[in-house]
């Protein structure tokens, strides 16, 4: 398994980027890397090629520059073997690398596996096969660029937080995307330390 990390949001309602802000000894991508590094014979980082070099990680261009996190999964498909890979937001500082390992055992035989927390479905904390590409160019050609539009045609396995485990599974989805979940997000690691 590979893990692609997208960086190239713009950040509109954390009013920063996000994948700079500090979150324990280093930066906020840091923490998502480091995490995946663990998950993943490969990280590919999406949208900020300098953060790439600096990380050590390979780099990948969204399919459509600006087209959001549907034109990232692309960005990085292209540049991955085919199998299954892990798609991760930069703003997901709770991951855990065995929830991965878990996601992949449930979803032999689907294109996608996406967890369910809260009846919400996490498309950016999920694993996609590289034979979803193709279905992704073809949203972005039609001008869909949400995940579900993506999620649509495909095979997919929803996983229930009872599949892997209810706390660990909502802890991992917990993303930061304003200013006052960044505020929540140091509480809780504060909390933990």
């Amino acid at each position: 398994m590979w893990a692609i990390i997208l960086a190239g949001g713009a950040s509109r309602r954390m009013g920063r980027p996000k994948a700079d802000l500090v979150f324990g000894s280093g930066t906020l991508l840091e923490r998502v890397v480091e995490r995946m590094r663990a998950a993943a014979a490969e990280v590919v980082l999406v949208g900020d090629p300098i953060a790439a070099a600096r990380l050590n990680l390979r780099a990948a261009e969204d399919w459509i520059p600006g087209a959001g996190p549907l034109a990232g999964l692309a960005g990085g498909l292209a540049v991955a073997p085919p199998w299954l890979h892990a798609l991760v937001a930069c703003d997901l500082p709770f991951l855990e690398p065995e929830i991965f390992a878990r996601l992949a055992d449930l979803g032999a035989g689907f294109a996608a596996v996406v967890p369910e927390v809260d009846g919400r479905r996490h498309p950016l904390c999920a694993l996609y096969d590289r034979g979803c590409l193709a279905e992704a160019r073809s949203c972005l050609d039609a001008g869909k660029r949400r995940m579900d539009d993506l999620l649509a045609r495909l095979r997919v396995r929803t996983v229930a937080p009872f599949e892997v485990h209810p706390a660990r599974l909502e802890r991992v989805a917990i993303n930061v995307n304003t200013p006052e979940e960044y505020q929540r997000a140091l509480q809780t690691l504060a909390a933990e330390a």
